[in-house]
């Protein structure tokens, strides 16, 4: 297994409970590592009070899993990750 920062777990939990939905080449892990790398690229101060920044961290994401969910289930998705990262990252950048 893939070694995972602590903030990366949740978003492996996440996309692994929805694996039969994914359609990726490779393993899931790399697909977690992009998801946190584009959300991560995205954060700005005070990011979840701003909705320019949230919208820009959706874009990035919902370019990740494009082609690797259906398209009948990415909004639920994205919408799912992005509130991993308004959890995991809503201190940012306070956080380590």
């Amino acid at each position: 297994m893939y070694p995972f920062r602590e903030d990366e777990l949740a978003f492996y939990d996440l996309l692994s409970a929805n694996e039969k939905l994914l359609n990726v080449k490779g393993p899931i892990q790399d697909l977690v590592h992009s998801v946190v790398a584009s959300v991560k690229k995205n954060l700005k101060l005070d990011w979840t009070k701003k909705e320019d920044a949230r919208a820009a961290i959706r874009l990035a994401v919902k370019k990740e899993l494009r082609g690797k969910i259906p398209f009948t289930e990415l909004d639920n998705l994205l919408k799912e990750v992005v509130e991993q990262a308004e959890d995991t990252y809503k201190d940012w950048p306070l956080m380590g």
